[in-house]
C-alpha cells in the first residue's frame, strides 16, 4: 500500500471520477443515487475531501465498479506516478 495517503486518496478519487464521466452520470445523479449531499459527492470526486468508507462504498454501487477494482486501479495511477517522477 503507497505510503502517502492523500496520494491514495487522489488516486481513488480521480478513479471513480472517471468512472463517472464513462458512465456519462452528473454528480446530481450520483448523489441522488447513493443519497448523499451534491456538495459531499462533489468534493470526494474532486479530491477535496477524503471518503469515509461506507460512503466510498455507495459511491461505488452508484457508479457500477466493484471497491476492490477501485482500489486496484487507484494503487496502479499512483506506481505509474511513481516510476514517472523517478
Amino acid at each position: 500500500m503507497p505510503d502517502d495517503i492523500d496520494a491514495y486518496h487522489a488516486a481513488v478519487a480521480m478513479v471513480l471520477k472517471l468512472r463517472r464521466a464513462e458512465l456519462d452520470m452528473t454528480i446530481k445523479a450520483v448523489a441522488d443515487a447513493t443519497g448523499l449531499k451534491y456538495q459531499a459527492v462533489q468534493s470526494y470526486l474532486s479530491g477535496e475531501r477524503p471518503m469515509v468508507l461506507g460512503n466510498f462504498l455507495v459511491i461505488a454501487r452508484a457508479l457500477q465498479i466493484d471497491p476492490s477494482q477501485v482500489m486496484e486501479d487507484a494503487e496502479a495511477r499512483i506506481l505509474k506516478s511513481r516510476d514517472t517522477s523517478t
